[in-house]
């Protein structure tokens, strides 16, 4: 989905965050890179404690699956709103970057809670 957003995006752990820096680096000014990433940072830094309590509520695989479908499901609505309006505005990739944010806040204890649910005790 990302690919058609931005063909020449390269990808890493966050995925996104390339994605941003080359979009908003054909703006010309990296305070808006900086912008988007805090963005992005500051959700997950505030709600990961949030995340993990409710990775231990409900179960690390059903929270990593929750959110990985809503991530998908953010990236489609963002990849579609930038086909119709045919530019990334500053303020949808801000608002695209909170959403993803909080997502991966809740995303992230999940999966670090997975591998040893998954091997067998000795």
């Amino acid at each position: 989905m990302l690919l058609v957003v931005c063909p020449k995006a390269e990808y890493n752990r966050y995925g996104y965050a390339n994605v941003a820096q080359k979009g908003t680096a054909r703006m010309g000014d990296p305070r808006q890179t900086a912008l988007i990433m805090t963005a992005a940072s500051v959700p997950r830094a505030v709600l990961i404690m949030l995340g993990g309590t409710i990775a231990d509520r409900y179960g690390p695989l059903r929270v990593t699956l929750a959110s990985q479908t809503l991530r998908a499901a953010l990236m489609l609505a963002f990849a579609v709103a930038v086909v119709t309006t045919s530019t990334p505005h500053l303020w949808l990739l801000i608002g695209v970057a909170l959403l993803f944010g909080a997502l991966d806040a809740a995303h992230m204890p999940a999966a670090a809670a997975l591998p040893p649910s998954l091997l067998q005790p000795h």
